[in-house]
């Protein structure tokens, strides 16, 4: 096992040498020794400043009073280590697996403070996925691998997540918790995603602050605190704090707080005890898809999307107006797909079309929905299930379900 100590400031990499797989069950445990001391580059484009490549049981911790990796002996929570990646087209970590198929898996990078060139040139702060194409679908699982207690600025995308295109390569177990995404300073917001994770199963993502992701005033992408995509089965997204989600583009494009992707039905995943607030576009008048405006929770594919406990507040008027909403739920999710209960929607914003909860979908896509507060502010429509729905009792005529809401 060996700990590599940091014990000055490093600056000039390139990230030209990736890690390898280290064969044996050996440890590699990266800290700084003595101070906070940085490490600062400039990558090639899709590359990273530091390449896990098909690397296992490594970990990266910021930490200078953390005497061991593995069951750690004093566990450190101080952030004394950053690393700057000043590329405008790579990520500051890269965790990859390799095109022979070896996964990166058991890696932890906890206590550091992750800065990219700004939000609209690098693209993550941690990357995972394959060897190939640049955010590519994973060759073999990068599987057991942990974010932890990190504060992560100015790139596109906090962390990219993504494992294989198949049942039998996705990731399995990824743990991000206790991060801090975005900041309040502009210069140091996100430009695109707080996180995406995607081709995972069993993951977790958890007590994170997702603050501060702002589109740039020529972006068509849409902004969101936390997606899901691609193939998921089972996962848990709980008691995140997600805010300051903008798309500021004066064409009119979306913005959400948790955004559910994923392409498939049977996805096992459980949304709980979030809460999203201060979410917005510049309005758009004319759709509800999740490219128009901003909303709280947006459901837009996939299914068995399990959503409790979420408090959810609108209150950050779009200056365009447009037709935002507490939480959408798309046309295109299939019947049964949509557990929704014990939720809080409110929206008081004083601008456009405004709705608690719009449906696209029909009530035949909620497997359950009851249990839920709605707070329509003043001139705020309580809902939208194939028409506008102006209170209570006609919002349970048209779901057939809601009765103790």
């Amino acid at each position: 096992n060996i700990t590599i100590e940091i014990i000055s400031a490093l600056s000039g990499e390139l990230g030209t040498h990736a890690l390898n797989e280290i064969t044996g069950g050996y440890t590699v445990l990266i800290k700084p020794s003595g101070a906070p001391r940085t490490i600062t580059g400039t990558s090639a484009a899709s590359t990273g400043l530091i390449t896990l490549n098909g690397a296992d049981r490594v970990t990266i911790d910021g930490s200078t009073t953390a005497l061991a990796d593995g069951p750690v002996a004093v566990a450190g929570n101080d952030q004394s280590l950053m690393i700057t990646n000043l590329s405008t087209g790579g990520a500051v970590i890269w965790i990859r697996s390799t095109a022979a198929g070896n996964g990166a898996t058991n890696n932890t990078i906890r206590n550091c403070v992750i800065n990219g060139n700004s939000g609209t040139t690098t693209v993550a702060g941690i990357l995972s996925g394959g060897s190939g194409t640049f955010g590519g679908d994973a060759e073999a699982p990068n599987s057991n691998n942990t974010i932890q207690h990190n504060v992560i600025t100015k790139v596109q995308n906090a962390a990219y997540l993504r494992g294989g295109a198949t049942t039998l390569i996705l990731d399995q177990n990824w743990l991000v918790t206790e991060n801090t995404f975005g900041s309040t300073v502009a210069a140091d917001k996100l430009g695109f995603r707080g996180m995406l994770i995607g081709n995972a199963q069993n993951f977790i993502v958890s007590k994170n602050m997702i603050n501060g992701v702002v589109s740039s005033s020529s972006s068509s992408s849409t902004m969101s605190g936390i997606q899901v995509a691609l193939l998921v089965s089972g996962g848990l997204i709980s008691q995140n704090k997600i805010s300051d989600i903008k798309q500021i583009n004066t064409v009119g494009w979306g913005s959400n707080g948790i955004f559910l992707a994923a392409s498939s039905t049977a996805s096992n995943l459980t949304v709980a005890n979030n809460f999203v607030f201060d979410v917005a576009s510049y309005g758009y008048n004319s759709g509800t898809t999740q490219s128009d405006n901003g909303y709280g929770i947006m459901v837009n594919a996939g299914g068995d999307y399990k959503i409790y406990f979420n408090s959810v507040l609108m209150a950050t008027d779009q200056t365009n107006g447009g037709i935002p909403a507490a939480i959408n739920i798309a046309s295109g999710i299939a019947a049964g797909a949509v557990d929704l209960r014990n939720n809080i929607f409110a929206n008081t914003q004083t601008l456009g079309t405004r709705y608690v909860i719009y449906s696209a979908a029909p009530a035949t896509a909620y497997s359950a929905i009851n249990y839920n507060d709605y707070y329509p502010g003043t001139g705020v429509t309580l809902g939208y299930l194939g028409a506008a729905q102006a209170t209570l009792a006609a919002w349970q005529t048209a779901t057939g379900q809601d009765a103790n809401s």
